[in-house]
């Protein structure tokens, strides 16, 4: 996958329009989608803006997220670590909960 692809993919998961993240990162309109060769010092600003590995924005499988097979799977993570840190620890609270719901009706 290209790393204009990449950035395309990122941006819909993360619900911002390229144009937006440009402004954004402070980069000139259309620098992010018109060439596939961005600087070294981009590629790092976006990984860190979107939390993933530089290699990653090259279209390389990143070893963080090795674990993460769907599209669906990614957005929750990014949707997640967008959220205040009292409504992630209520999010795993509900997690749990439906955890040892399971386990009990494996157990009856």
């Amino acid at each position: 996958m290209k790393t204009t692809d990449v950035i395309r993919q990122l941006c819909r998961l993360n619900n911002i329009s390229v144009t937006d993240l440009e402004v954004e990162m402070g980069f000139s309109n259309g620098s992010l989608t018109k060439n596939n060769i961005l600087r070294s010092d981009r590629l790092l600003a976006l990984a860190k803006r979107f939390g993933v590995s530089m290699e990653y924005l090259m279209g390389e499988p990143d070893p963080t997220y090795k674990h993460i097979t769907t599209d669906l799977e990614y957005a929750i993570i990014c949707e997640y670590r967008q959220l205040p840190i009292h409504k992630q620890e209520a999010i795993l609270d509900i997690l749990h909960m439906e955890m040892d719901v399971v386990e009990e009706r494996k157990n009856a």
